[in-house]
């Protein structure tokens, strides 16, 4: 049976011509060629509210939003993780310690939000990270996030999140700056608070789906280059006597991976 975002992603129809799937990287070209929507916000919505529904993908699993830590990767001789979003997400659980949950479960199985960011008052930030390079189009992040924030919501409405409830949640897309330029969203260059985002239409498309969803979305960029990580992840490997498991809480906390370090990309 298809995954949750296989389902939506497979069902819900292209207003693009010559498109025919959301995640393949030629509606994702052909969405910044022409800057328009890709899909009818009102059909993209009702497609992954239904999927959600469907009683083939109910939650199950008694560990629905239980908040952790999880800090081991895996590293190969060579000093690299085995598999670098993995070890990017723990190590921004690290440098936030306090407030940052990853591989939070949703519906059991393999449904989890990579990223869980505790704000005050009851607040939370659900959160899709992608490493520096992913063929995964920031579309198909944006439809993880919307489906996340669905079955979340599907679980509090029946009155199952028995570890406590948000009362408000935002969505965020997390990623290297190297993810945003690779996909066309920023110019090459610095991290800075006034970065150019050459694509008017993904703002409206935040907007849209913000609107549509009731939620705010966010892009949000890291200052923490591909070269640095492998850097850190040699110095764990250090440690080993052979390949295997090493934990991010071992090696330093990275400055640009704290929550204030974090740059807008875009916003709702």
């Amino acid at each position: 049976m298809d995954s949750v975002l296989a389902a939506i992603l497979r069902r819900v129809p292209l207003e693009l011509p010559g498109c025919r799937n959301l995640s393949h990287k030629k509606t994702w070209l052909a969405f910044l060629k022409l800057q328009r929507l890709p899909v009818d916000l009102k059909n993209l919505a009702s497609t992954i509210r239904g999927v959600v529904g469907d009683a083939a993908y109910e939650v199950r699993g008694e560990k629905t939003l239980e908040l952790r830590q999880r800090l081991e990767f895996t590293v190969n001789d060579k000093g690299r993780a085995s598999r670098p979003e993995e070890a990017l997400e723990r190590m921004i659980v690290v440098a936030n310690r306090t407030a940052a949950f990853n591989q939070v479960p949703l519906r059991g199985g393999k449904e989890s939000l990579d990223l869980l960011l505790r704000e005050p008052g009851d607040a939370a930030v659900f959160i899709e990270l992608k490493p520096w390079l992913s063929s995964d189009t920031p579309l198909v992040a944006l439809v993880e996030l919307l489906k996340n924030l669905e079955i979340y919501r599907r679980i509090a409405a029946c009155g199952g999140l028995g570890r406590g409830l948000f009362l408000n949640v935002r969505l965020m897309l997390l990623a290297p700056r190297q993810y945003y330029e690779a996909h066309g969203l920023v110019e090459p260059g610095a991290l800075s608070e006034e970065m150019t985002v050459p694509a008017p239409a993904w703002r409206a498309l935040l907007c849209g789906l913000g609107d549509y969803f009731s939620v705010g979305i966010e892009c949000a960029a890291l200052d923490f280059t591909a070269t640095d990580f492998e850097s850190v992840c040699l110095d764990l490997r250090r440690g080993l006597d052979a390949p295997g498991k090493v934990s991010a809480d071992s090696g330093p906390v990275i400055p640009g991976l704290r929550r204030d370090a974090w740059r807008t990309v875009a916003a709702s």
